[in-house]
């Protein structure tokens, strides 16, 4: 087994997925894990065609899997150190610029390049090493993932209240639109001097009715709209002592204010929003692009992009 492991250098391809899987066990909640599979589809083809590559160069695979290893280590973590260095100052010039970066990371695979190709041929039991300790880091985030999905918990169901129309009386189209972070006109006038007036004025002669003192219940859109679609204070609906936000998703996906209209006659229309939480995918209609293999990025992959040295 020992033998396998160090002559095919698999922990190349742990490396490759760690990136992805470690970005969506730190979004869980936020994304659906599904949004990954394109990503871990590029990175680990990335990994496989450097490796084939630098198989052909160095003919051997340990020194190949070792400067794959660098090179997928390198790319993955620029971003990071890119981010971490804009907020480091050296005189009045910021270390976090490409321009001082870059050479950096050029130097290091370079130098990591010239090890590989004269040592790392006389490294045994390193591969074994790395296969077991990489694969034992990518199963932390596994495990997450996995654990999240199965103990996800359910907060109590909201009491619905009793809603009676008149016979034959029409059921008007009802549009729940949250503008989040969109303040008041009395904050975007004070804070930025920025006169919202005459777009107010338009909403209220199309039938619109602006509450022009109102705050929001709660600071977090996930609180907010928990109790406004459930007419009820957090502490009515869950447990307070239990912080896992997951027992607020079954209340947003089947609230108060659905389950009743619903009850009416109302048929619900949804659409991806990009936060998992929010979107009701068993809506009557439910509305999504077709996103394929080669169609633009989710917001998941650019976060993921933006974090390397692409």
């Amino acid at each position: 087994m020992t033998r396998m492991i160090e002559r095919a250098p698999i922990y190349v391809l742990w490396l490759a997925l760690l990136p992805v899987v470690a970005l969506l066990a730190s979004n869980l909640g936020q994304v659906r894990p599904t949004i990954g599979y394109r990503a871990l589809a590029l990175s680990a083809l990335l990994a496989l065609v450097l490796l084939s590559l630098f198989r052909l160069i160095l003919g051997d695979w340990s020194r190949a899997g070792l400067l794959t290893s660098v090179g997928l280590l390198l790319f993955f973590s620029y971003g990071h150190v890119y981010n971490a260095l804009r907020s480091v100052e050296l005189g009045e010039t910021t270390l976090g610029r490409h321009r001082f970066l870059l050479p950096a990371w050029i130097v290091l695979g370079a130098v990591g390049a010239w090890l590989i190709w004269r040592r790392g041929a006389h490294a045994p039991g390193l591969a074994t090493a790395l296969t077991l300790g990489l694969g034992a880091a990518l199963l932390v985030p596994l495990a997450q993932i996995i654990t999240f999905q199965i103990g996800r918990t359910s907060a109590r169901a909201a009491e619905l209240p009793t809603l009676e129309l008149q016979e034959g009386e029409p059921l008007p189209d009802i549009y729940y639109i949250v503008l989040d972070a969109y303040t008041s006109g009395s904050v975007l006038l004070d804070t930025y001097e920025l006169d919202n007036e005459p777009f107010l004025a338009r909403l209220r002669e199309l039938g619109f009715y602006i509450a022009d003192c109102s705050q929001a219940n709660y600071a977090q859109t996930e609180l907010s709209m928990v109790s406004t679609l459930n007419m009820a204070y957090l502490d009515e609906l869950i447990d307070e002592s239990n912080p896992d936000r997951s027992q607020l998703w079954p209340l947003l996906r089947h609230s108060a204010v659905r389950l009743l209209l619903e009850d009416l006659g109302y048929e619900t229309v949804g659409f991806e929003t990009g936060y998992y939480w929010s979107e009701w995918e068993d809506a009557d209609l439910y509305l999504s692009p077709e996103r394929g293999l080669l169609d633009g990025m989710s917001a998941f992959e650019a976060t993921l992009l933006r974090s390397t040295a692409a």
